[in-house]
């Protein structure tokens, strides 16, 4: 509930609101959405952007777009297909902690770290 709070109350700051963040964006149907800010860990100082990872089987491929602008507040998006998802909790699941070197990429324990603490702010379906 901390991060739900701490990601809206950024969005207040900026003179952004979910609603307008979402028109922003080009959602294709059956998409998940996912926000994420620092601020959500205690890290976040006013320079901070917001990171918005959408992911949908209507999606074939990766697709990185900086600097949108949604208020007063920059908006990093990420949009990929389901399967990338797939894979990063694929490679997860195939490290042995028991074993030296055999550690998921930071990398991917980032993005599902940000997708776990993320407030989902609009899905046409589950995924």
């Amino acid at each position: 509930m901390a991060n739900e709070l701490a990601f809206y109350r950024r969005l207040e700051e900026k003179g952004a609101t979910v609603e307008g963040l979402l028109r922003a964006l080009d959602v294709p149907p059956k998409s998940s959405v996912v926000g994420y800010t620092s601020h959500m860990d205690g890290f976040g100082t006013d320079l901070s952007d917001l990171d918005v990872y959408v992911y949908s089987e209507n999606i074939s491929e990766l697709q990185v777009l900086d600097s949108l602008v949604a208020g007063n507040l920059i908006v990093d998006v990420e949009y990929a297909p389901v399967s990338r998802l797939r894979h990063l909790i694929a490679e997860v699941d195939a490290c042995d902690l028991n074993s030296d070197g055999n550690l998921p990429r930071m990398g991917t324990i980032k993005q599902l770290y940000r997708l776990a603490v993320g407030v989902n702010t609009g899905s046409s379906s589950n995924i």
